[in-house]
């Protein structure tokens, strides 16, 4: 298995075991309590990893993929699932496909009315100088 398989094998498998013990404890307590932290990079600790970030929760740094929600719940510190984060991303990215393909419409409209002002001036300008030519 080459190491970029193994380490991506190994996080699931502490993603999952952290998510299954946390649901477990949320279904034995039915506690609704869910302590959300802003996924943030540690300053001055690039991960190395295209696509990863370290997360600082408490007193501990969790290298998760950018963007990945990371909550306590009763003690323990959970990732958000693979299945809603994935989700969510491309929900995210589809978002922003729309918004860049409104702004290119718009673009290009803006563009075909600028080449159609210009095609009117050099027919004018043709036009006059052929005006002038025929005196």
């Amino acid at each position: 298995m080459r190491p970029a398989s193994a380490f991506v094998f190994m996080l699931f498998l502490v993603l999952s075991a952290g998510y299954v013990h946390a649901q477990e404890t949320y279904d034995s307590k039915h506690v609704g309590s869910y302590d959300f932290y802003k996924t943030r990079p540690v300053t001055g600790e690039p991960s190395g990893n295209p696509g990863m970030q370290t997360v600082k929760v408490g007193g501990m740094d969790l290298m998760v993929p950018a963007g990945m929600r990371v909550y306590k719940m009763d003690g323990t510190v959970v990732t958000e699932g693979l299945d809603s984060y994935t989700a969510r991303r491309f929900d995210e990215l589809e978002a922003r496909l729309d918004k860049m393909a409104e702004a290119l419409d718009k673009l290009a409209k803006e563009t075909a009315e600028s080449i159609n002002e210009l095609r009117k001036e050099v027919d004018d300008l043709k036009s006059e100088s052929q005006k002038g030519s025929n005196r």
